[in-house]
């Protein structure tokens, strides 16, 4: 687990990293959620109440046909949510991807803006 946090954005991020041989299941989401719900109350605590608090758990999805109970358990909330809210739910292939499009869209606008500069 790490964090990442701005003062003046007010606004924390906890990003719960598992190893990639483990499959995500609700143990998994529920503990990021419990570091969520301690950093919110720490926060509260010390002068901090309007900080959003957003968390991230990030590792290897389950096959699709598992039927174990924590997994489904888990994608269950993903559906519920739309994995949208303060926590979200990410493969680490899919942040790899997003990671590389995003770095592809910077080197891209760079390449677009040193073009500019030699017209």
């Amino acid at each position: 687990m790490f964090l990442l946090g701005s003062s003046g954005l007010r606004r924390l991020v906890i990003v719960e990293l598992k190893a990639p041989n483990t499959s995500l299941d609700g143990t998994h989401l529920r503990q990021l959620q419990d570091y969520m719900r301690e950093a919110k109350r720490w926060l509260s605590d010390k002068g901090f109440p309007d900080c959003q608090v957003e968390g991230y758990l990030i590792g290897s999805m389950a096959e699709p046909s598992s039927r174990a109970k924590e997994v489904e358990w888990l994608r269950d909330q993903m559906e519920q949510t739309r994995n949208r809210g303060d926590w979200r739910v990410y493969d680490i292939l899919e942040v790899l991807e997003l990671s590389e499009r995003a770095h592809q869209e910077l080197l891209d606008a760079y390449q677009e803006l040193q073009k500019a500069k030699k017209i």
